[in-house]
C-alpha cells in the first residue's frame, strides 16, 4: 500500500485515544483541532482529521470511534 504523510494509527482504538487526548489538551487552551477519525484509502491506517465525517461509511466509523472514546480514560 502507498504511504501517506499523515500520522498513522494501527486501529480505531489508538486513533480514538489520540483524538480524545489531543482534543482535551487543545480545548483547555481554547484551540481547535481534529474532530474525527477516518480510515485512509492510500495506506489503510487510521488518521485524525479536522473535517466532519460525511457519508454513511464515515458516519459508521465515527460512531464506532465515539463508542470507543467512552471507554478510553483521559
Amino acid at each position: 500500500m502507498a504511504d501517506c504523510s499523515k500520522v498513522p494509527y494501527a486501529n480505531i482504538y489508538a486513533a480514538a485515544k489520540a483524538l480524545k487526548s489531543i482534543t482535551h489538551h487543545r480545548a483547555a487552551r481554547g484551540l481547535t483541532g481534529p474532530v474525527a477519525v477516518h480510515r485512509c484509502v492510500k495506506c489503510g491506517a487510521w488518521h485524525l482529521t479536522s473535517h466532519r465525517p460525511s457519508g454513511r461509511r464515515a458516519r459508521r466509523w465515527q460512531r464506532g470511534a465515539e463508542s470507543v472514546l467512552r471507554d478510553v480514560p483521559r
